[in-house]
């Protein structure tokens, strides 16, 4: 069973009126579903103990969570940024790099793809109101489960060769999205009708990596099954990873 690092986030607890580093269940149950040990990775300033967390796992997770900060991408903030969070941006961009040298496969969900081109060296529209046109982007208890629009997915990708499909339908909780692209990466699916990227991915065979901007865990098994394949995908990926590599 191959380790999945997944990154956390700074949630505030009432009960307790403490900050917390917490994951969403939903991405510990994906991870789970099809084999894998989900490896919480805190948020801690020492990115030495976050390195030794790191080379335990096979394949990384970069889940959803706060907007990256402007200046990782040269920009000044808009009026319209969300909440930044330096410490995850530190922590993430610092193991994305190392999973780019290790060559270990990388899932990217909403945050997680946007940083992921960042890391690369690619840009972000900060607000998609102000800086592209979007449709729906969904609101409220239910914004998980909404079937908000439709993406075009490329033939050929591995995204396609995941879901088996050119159209799907996608529920929409970003607010940014891919401006530039970073020259390693490749578009694979984007918006209907208005074009905004919602999937990229590593365009070569050296390195394994899918991110998309919707929030599969929330769509299987409930809503879509289609959309499991992405964390079997990552758990698989990670064991022939582990399974490659000599031990030391």
């Amino acid at each position: 069973m191959p380790f999945i690092a997944i990154t956390s986030r700074e949630c505030w607890i009432p009960s307790s009126d403490r900050y917390a580093n917490c994951v969403q269940t939903a991405y510990l149950r994906a991870i789970e579903a099809p084999g894998g040990i989900p490896l919480i990775i805190p948020l801690i300033e020492n990115l030495g103990i976050v390195r030794s967390l790191y080379d335990l796992c096979d394949g990384i997770l970069l889940p959803g969570g706060e907007d990256v900060a402007p200046h990782r991408y040269n920009e000044v903030p808009d009026p319209d940024l969300g909440e930044v969070h330096e410490l995850r941006d530190k922590i993430e961009l610092a193991m994305t790099e190392w999973a780019l040298k290790d060559r270990k496969p990388i899932l990217g969900i909403c945050r997680g793809l946007q940083l992921i081109n960042v890391a690369l060296g690619g840009t972000l529209h900060q607000h998609l109101r102000t800086g592209h046109p979007h449709c729906n982007i969904t609101t409220g208890e239910k914004r998980w489960t909404t079937l908000a629009h439709e993406i075009q997915i490329e033939l050929g990708t591995r995204l396609y060769e995941l879901l088996g499909a050119d159209r799907i339908m996608v529920n929409t909780l970003h607010h940014q999205a891919p401006k530039e692209i970073a020259p390693p990466l490749r578009v694979s699916a984007r918006s209907v009708p208005d074009g905004v990227i919602e999937a990229m991915e590593w365009a070569g065979d050296e390195q394994e990596i899918i991110a998309v901007q919707c929030h599969p865990e929330g769509l299987a098994p409930e809503i879509d099954m289609r959309w499991k394949r992405c964390f079997e995908w990552l758990v698989n990926r990670a064991a022939l990873w582990r399974d490659r590599t000599p031990s030391s």
